[in-house]
């Protein structure tokens, strides 16, 4: 199973009244549970070393501060 959740899930969410808040956060954590799982498999399989990967934690974190204080 992958994807649509914001193209059919959103939509569906908001019109049996949640709020915006619980429906954005509602669709984010599957996402991040996802990303985190591929990222372990990832690992797990060698295709990618724990090494490389802490190296991307500054940058990750630098363009994360850069979202936050550009809303």
């Amino acid at each position: 199973m992958a994807g649509s959740g914001g193209l059919n899930g959103m939509p569906s969410l908001l019109l049996i009244g949640l709020p915006i808040h619980q429906v954005i956060g509602s669709v984010k954590f599957p996402n991040m549970f996802s990303s985190f799982s591929s990222f372990y498999i990832s690992l797990k399989k060698k295709q990618l070393k724990l090494k490389d990967a802490l190296q991307l934690i500054p940058f990750a974190l630098f363009w994360r501060l850069m979202r936050r204080s550009a809303c």
